[in-house]
């Protein structure tokens, strides 16, 4: 009975603990309860969450499974987290499935939603992301993941004014959101307001000076006003912070676009895709192609980057300039031009568009 009782005092203990954020407590008090009972599903559990917080995501998703294998419940929590140990690991499908099965577990559960969005967000799959930031956002009006995501993935579609709007809303809620100053320089590269996303950006390195993605939008903001000297310094830097991060590489190939550096662009982004076979990525392979004059090869990238986001106006653009370039290929150019229209009505996209046709 001592012994339940001491088991039973120590979960309660990290319980609260946990709640307060005091992780190294919680951690010291969960590791007791699991001396106490070693075969306790729901110590285990305990423990996972402590290791998911420190980034300890392999550990975290072992112990996790072998809970749940032996009798922890599956709650929206553990699912959630679970998923996301998944997504960390590299594995998609599985995190995208737990997380689906969070919300579906527990609507009412507020972080299910705002992981989940994020997660089909860095998938790529920018249409449920947006459907469950809303969904999310709906329920709980100040979810700021949610928000982050639905800004994200606005941007990624190109739609600039929502994606301008969720990150207003977003910094207004969390005055130090990178993401939202990432989603905010963003619109204002899509403007040419370079000097202004340089600022925001600056802004945000401060706040988060080892994030990679600020540092590769800084890279590329940098690019854009034409100060290549500073570009590899942060790339640089991103990589080392992660050197597995699709992401620099794709950002090293892009400046190898604009320095007609095709054959080493090729080999970067080539990195990258064995790292994420990315649709983005399918696009910028395209155009390192097409820059070679190997417009038959370039198509193909083109389609499959289509294929796996039909919402990429500038693979269905590039598409239809190279297809324009060959008489008997002027109906699919057409084609391919009025969806690329279709999804930027205006800006670049659509100037391109309505170049090919006037013809």
């Amino acid at each position: 009975m001592t012994s339940n009782n001491d088991f039973d005092g120590r979960m309660k203990l990290g319980d609260t603990l946990y709640e307060s954020d005091n992780f190294d407590g919680a951690r010291r008090a969960y590791e007791q309860a699991i001396d106490i009972k070693p075969d306790s599903p729901e110590a285990a559990g305990g423990l996972a969450k402590i290791l998911l917080i420190d980034g300890c995501f392999s550990d975290a998703k072992d112990l996790y499974e072998a809970a749940m294998n032996n009798g922890l419940a599956k709650s929206a929590e553990n699912l959630t987290h679970l998923g996301i140990c998944y997504a960390f690991e590299g594995d998609g499908k599985n995190a995208r499935t737990l997380l689906e099965g969070a919300v579906a577990v527990d609507p009412a559960y507020e972080p299910a939603y705002g992981a989940l969005a994020r997660h089909c967000m860095i998938m790529g799959d920018y249409d449920a992301a947006e459907r469950y930031a809303t969904e999310g956002l709906r329920i709980f009006p100040q979810n700021i993941p949610c928000l982050e995501a639905r800004a994200l993935a606005h941007l990624a579609r190109l739609d600039m004014d929502q994606a301008e709007t969720d990150a207003a809303a977003l910094l207004l809620l969390d005055k130090n959101s990178v993401d939202g100053r990432l989603c905010l320089a963003s619109v204002r590269m899509a403007h040419q307001r370079i000097p202004e996303a340089i600022t925001i950006l600056q802004q945000a390195r401060d706040i988060e000076p080892q994030n990679v993605d600020v540092l590769l939008a800084l890279g590329n903001a940098y690019q854009m006003h034409g100060q290549l000297w500073k570009v590899d310094p942060c790339y640089n830097q991103a990589e080392k912070l992660n050197p597995t991060n699709w992401r620099v590489y794709q950002s090293r190939a892009g400046l190898c676009l604009i320095r007609d550096q095709w054959e080493q662009g090729l080999k970067q982004v080539d990195i990258a895709l064995e790292l994420y076979d990315a649709p983005v990525l399918r696009y910028l392979r395209g155009s390192l192609l097409s820059g070679m004059g190997k417009s038959a090869e370039a198509v193909v990238e083109f389609k499959l980057a289509v294929k796996q986001n039909p919402l990429d106006a500038l693979s269905w653009i590039s598409m239809a300039e190279l297809e324009d370039r060959v008489p008997a290929e002027r109906a699919k150019a057409i084609e391919h031009a009025r969806k690329a229209l279709s999804l930027a009505g205006s800006g670049p996209v659509a100037e391109r568009a309505n170049r090919v046709l006037s013809k």
